[in-house]
């Protein structure tokens, strides 16, 4: 962290270090190494709650999480390749005409993305690829675009069951994800007060941007949308 080093060569480097501890310090044998590395560590200590802690690991106990973000990687691939998600709002962004409706269609969009990929980066990227010209030709402040998108991609989408976050969350509490997600108040409250920024106009800050006008904007929306 010091240092700023990448995550991944990071983490890969801290693995094998654990692995040649385990050998030299321990007297484990590299089978034995490698196969907790796959399964996990296990240990009789006779005490629960430390076996708890313990007994736990490994990268098979990851491949429900990690095959649920694959697959929603390539999901958002096919939606953001096809334009399909683009497809669905371009219509609504023509007829956004202030900052309330607009904060208020960025959330439910970024919602949209989240219920339909389950993957909280595909979730931020593509709803802020798809407004943030929108954002600039009603001189908004993009960071507003952040703010929103972050209250319903990064937060919000712990109330989506079969997301990433939910999954992950409940596979380390041990109970299924309707279990807890009426009690994410804060998954909740975010987006809505949010809303409720957009609504009052307060903290949304205006800018000036040398982009195009809003009305070029939507007439290149119609445009586009005539031409398909």
């Amino acid at each position: 962290m010091i240092k700023k080093l990448p995550a991944l060569p990071t983490l890969l480097l801290v693995g094998i270090i654990g692995g040649v501890i385990s050998i030299v310090v321990q007297g484990d044998s590299i089978t034995s190494m490698v196969n907790t590395m796959t399964n996990g560590f296990h240990a009789e200590s006779g005490v629960e709650a430390v076996d708890s802690l313990l007994n736990r690991g490994g990268l098979l106990s990851m491949l429900g999480t990690i095959g649920l973000l694959t697959i929603a990687t390539a999901l958002g691939g096919l939606l953001e390749g096809t334009q399909i998600f683009q497809a669905l709002v371009r219509p609504i962004v023509a007829r956004i005409k202030t900052p309330s409706s607009l904060i208020a269609t960025t959330i439910a969009s970024t919602f949209l993305v989240a219920f339909a990929s389950g993957a909280q980066f595909l979730a931020i990227i593509l709803p802020t690829r798809t407004f943030v010209q929108t954002y600039k030709d009603m001189n908004i402040d993009t960071k507003n675009l952040s703010r929103c998108v972050e209250a319903a991609g990064t937060v919000g989408i712990t109330l989506v069951p079969w997301g990433v976050p939910a999954v992950f969350a409940a596979s380390m509490l041990g109970v299924s994800p309707e279990q807890f997600i009426p009690y994410i108040f804060f998954a909740f409250l975010v987006p809505l007060i949010n809303i409720i920024y957009g609504i009052t106009g307060w903290t949304i800050v205006k800018k000036e941007y040398p982009a195009r006008s809003f009305q070029q904007q939507q007439n290149a929306a119609v445009g586009g949308m005539s031409h398909e």
